[in-house]
């Protein structure tokens, strides 16, 4: 059995094999967190109802603003049919849409003269969705927890004048792959206090949209292929809602509120990947531009210097994601911020910390989950290494945790047991650094690998379950949350009101658990090592 008490935990070795950005909505983020996990063994401890109407789940705006909100529908008559389109997926387009092109749910956050105060229930569909997941994937899990997540409350409301005060700032928002932009409210609603008008900006098939009918789109299928694709269409959304914003803006009382002259935006994921696009070539109209722990990009043009100011803030775990580790290009106030007390960090926050399950996770139904992810990384695993698949009376052996390294047509296979019982198979793709070291393992048989040959493997699999086990990191979710939010805000207040904040010209940290590059000049994340 391999424990931590024992080994040295290395660097986190695994690509987003859980929180990939090909697989990036929540329900699905959870059900794939726990994918390889059985629930059903473990003790839950009883609990006291809490409920979640009483406490606030969400980072409190810090600005003088409340926040309102108000749902746009559009058609783009521009892009028809919507690529996504089958000739049998009907349902997935409003009833007046019929050459079925493209749409976009847009959800804009405005200021209004109240304090902020929780007033509305959370994104419904998306709360609808987890609860469902779980329930069906996980009968143990305390049903009441689980209900729980139907009472969070948000800090928007909706139907309430913007303020006439003055006029303010635009920032367009582009989330990540199968979450909509109202699962990234902790980062919103502070904008919008302090004075912002965010327009989040849904696209059906690539974010969970429910459109006016109350039909809910589900994120389509995706690869490298359809990311390329997804992308383009992304930077066609925010380009349509720009324009929608500039012709209405004399006869939408939101709208007419918004300064068109001072205009930025910034995106999760695969949104990162749409605005540095956008950033590269939109210097008319984008005034500064920002991303949150950017996707996957081979061909590294999203980290490529930017004429406009540009600030890209990654998770601790980014530079571990993607092999080769990524090299950001810095220009003229470029900065890069580690969300990590330091750059040789590799655990403190992780993709998913760039949404509100950062702070969701204080619910008591995500306690729970954490509770016995813990129980699994403290109790550690059994490793096997196999000249072939096992075998039915092999599997039968496994009683704990068991990783399973076999080779099948002479490649090396990953699969995870547990409870007698196959689970899934890993692939080792997803793990760069443990392919480069089964490659230089000995020419033995598998069985005949001493202890020293396979001490490599054993490291970079302790690390890996490590990973695969933690929910989001071991960071602290609200302070996590409340760095990101300081980064965001001063940032857009330097660039977008002309505020000065020494930190960005001394290159210094806003908050002391993170790390802060400037341009210009090259980082390189691979040259960091712990």
């Amino acid at each position: 059995m391999v424990k931590y008490d024992t080994w040295f935990i290395s660097r986190s070795h695994i690509k987003y094999a859980l929180n990939s950005d090909t697989r990036f909505i929540m329900k699905k983020i959870i059900l794939a967190i726990f994918s390889c996990f059985f629930l059903f063994n473990y003790g839950y401890a009883a609990r006291p109802h809490i409920s979640l109407l009483e406490t606030s789940y969400l980072m409190k705006p810090t600005g003088r603003y409340g926040i309102g909100f108000k749902d746009y529908h559009w058609i783009n008559h521009q892009i028809c049919p919507d690529f996504n389109f089958n000739g049998k997926n009907q349902d997935d387009f409003s009833a007046e849409n019929t050459k079925h092109c493209h749409e976009i749910m847009a959800r804009v956050y405005y200021p209004i003269d109240e304090k902020p105060s929780l007033g509305s229930n959370y994104y419904e569909p998306e709360i609808r969705a987890v609860q469902d997941g779980l329930l069906k994937q996980y009968p143990n899990i305390p049903v009441d927890q689980v209900n729980q997540l139907s009472e969070l409350q948000s800090y928007a409301v909706s139907q309430k004048e913007i303020s006439q005060d003055k006029t303010f700032p635009m920032i367009l928002f582009s989330p990540g792959f199968g979450l909509p932009a109202q699962v990234y409210e902790n980062f919103i609603t502070e904008l919008v206090s302090h004075g912002y008008v965010v327009i989040g900006i849904n696209s059906p098939f690539i974010n969970l949209v429910e459109l006016p009918n109350k039909h809910v789109v589900e994120p389509a299928y995706v690869d490298s292929n359809t990311i390329k694709q997804f992308v383009q269409l992304q930077r066609s959304d925010l380009l349509y809602v720009y324009q929608q914003v500039y012709t209405n803006q004399s006869i939408d009382s939101i709208f007419s509120k918004i300064d068109l002259s001072h205009v930025g935006a910034f995106g999760h994921s695969i949104g990162g990947l749409t605005i540095s696009s956008v950033g590269h070539d939109a210097q008319n109209w984008l005034s500064a531009g920002l991303t949150f722990d950017i996707g996957m990009d081979s061909s590294g043009a999203s980290r490529k210097s930017f004429n406009i100011p540009f600030m890209h803030q990654i998770a601790s775990t980014r530079k571990d994601v993607e092999s080769p580790a990524p090299i950001f290009e810095l220009g003229d106030n470029n900065y890069l911020v580690g969300i990590a007390p330091s750059d040789n960090d590799r655990h403190y926050s992780t993709h998913t910390s760039f949404t509100d399950l950062s702070t969701i996770q204080s619910t008591p139904v995500f306690k729970t989950i954490k509770e016995y992810l813990n129980l699994r990384i403290a109790n550690g695993f059994d490793l096997k290494f196999l000249s072939h698949k096992p075998t039915q009376s092999e599997i039968e052996q496994y009683q704990n945790i068991t990783y399973v390294l076999y080779i099948e047509n002479d490649v090396w296979r990953l699969a995870l047991y547990e409870n007698k019982q196959y689970v899934k198979n890993i692939t080792i793709g997803w793990v760069p650094t443990l392919e480069e070291c089964l490659n230089n393992l000995p020419h033995k048989k598998p069985e005949d690998l001493s202890e020293n040959d396979i001490n490599p493997v054993k490291e970079i699999m302790i690390s890996l379950h490590k990973t695969l086990n933690q929910l989001l990191g071991e960071g602290d979710g609200w302070e996590i949350t409340e760095s990101i939010n300081e980064n965001l805000l001063q940032f857009f207040d330097t660039f977008l009101k002309n505020n000065e904040n020494t930190n960005f010209q001394t290159c210094q940290p806003l908050k002391t658990n993170t790390y802060f590059k400037c341009g210009p000049g090259i980082v390189d994340l691979g040259a960091y090592q712990p």
